[in-house]
């Protein structure tokens, strides 16, 4: 038999025995103030019962309400880090979104730098073009100014 178990059992017959003793006292009419049993009687009923009181005070305290108030203060904890897990990802996804937005501008304005960039390589080649028409036209013009000339000749 484990030695808690003897414990209780010694207990519980003090206790039990402290109860029997004083109550028969008491109904057996030996409970006068000035008897000297009746003193340790007494003192021994209130040490047992009180006691007993206070061990089951501190054991629903343990058990009971020191549990319940774990509890609650855990579940504010989740609750507080589910906030701020819920605060980090809206500021991620606030993050995302304007990281989205700012590529969706550069992507934009790169679309329109490359227009611009193909219309100005366009417009190059047309003068270039033209350019090239001019200088044939001019040159078909002093040529055939050279040729007329040297039919004149």
């Amino acid at each position: 038999m484990p030695f808690t178990a003897r414990l209780v059992g010694t207990y519980l017959i003090f206790f039990i025995g402290s109860q029997i003793i004083y109550f028969g006292t008491t109904l057996n009419g030996g409970h006068h103030p000035r008897s000297p049993v009746w003193n340790f009687v007494k003192w021994f009923h209130d040490i047992m019962t009180y006691g007993s009181l206070a061990m089951l005070v501190a054991a629903f305290v343990m058990f009971i309400v020191i549990p319940v108030i774990m509890d609650l203060i855990h579940q504010r904890i989740v609750k507080a880090e589910k906030a701020v897990a819920d605060k980090r990802a809206l500021e991620v996804s606030e993050t995302r979104r304007l990281e989205y937005e700012k590529f969706q501008q550069e992507e934009v304005v790169r679309k329109e730098l490359e227009t611009k960039r193909i219309e100005e390589d366009r417009k190059n080649k047309e003068q270039k073009e033209q350019e090239i028409i001019k200088a044939r036209n001019e040159r078909s013009a002093s040529a055939a100014a050279r040729a007329g000339l040297d039919d004149f000749l």
